[in-house]
């Protein structure tokens, strides 16, 4: 039989261990750590609004990341801190950039 602390310990290190395994979280993970449907998940990943990963058809998030998209959704005052989808549409981002960088240099040469 374990005493008290010996059972902490033993828990302690298998919550470690699951924790380590499961860096890669489901659809229902994170819907059950946003409080939301999945469905409106799955509408978030289709629209490119969260980050996530894709291994085939497999949809997984890491909860750092979605801590971090969390925190650029945070609002005070009514007014957003950080606009959120530039952070996670990488290619709006570089079309943009590729926009500047074409005026820049017509601007030189021209």
């Amino acid at each position: 039989m374990l005493t008290p602390v010996e059972r902490h310990e033993s828990s302690s290190t298998k919550a470690q261990e699951n924790r380590y395994f499961n860096e890669y979280l489901k659809i229902e993970d994170i819907s059950a750590y946003l409080n939301i449907k999945n469905k409106t998940l799955y509408a978030m990943v289709e629209s490119g609004n969260i980050p996530h990963y894709k291994i085939g058809r497999l949809i997984r998030f890491k909860r750092e990341d979605v801590d971090l998209w969390m925190e650029a959704k945070k609002v005070i005052g009514g007014h957003p801190i950080v606009k959120s989808k530039r952070l996670f549409k990488s290619s709006k981002r570089n079309q943009y950039i590729d926009k500047v960088v074409r005026k820049t240099i017509d601007g030189l040469i021209g």
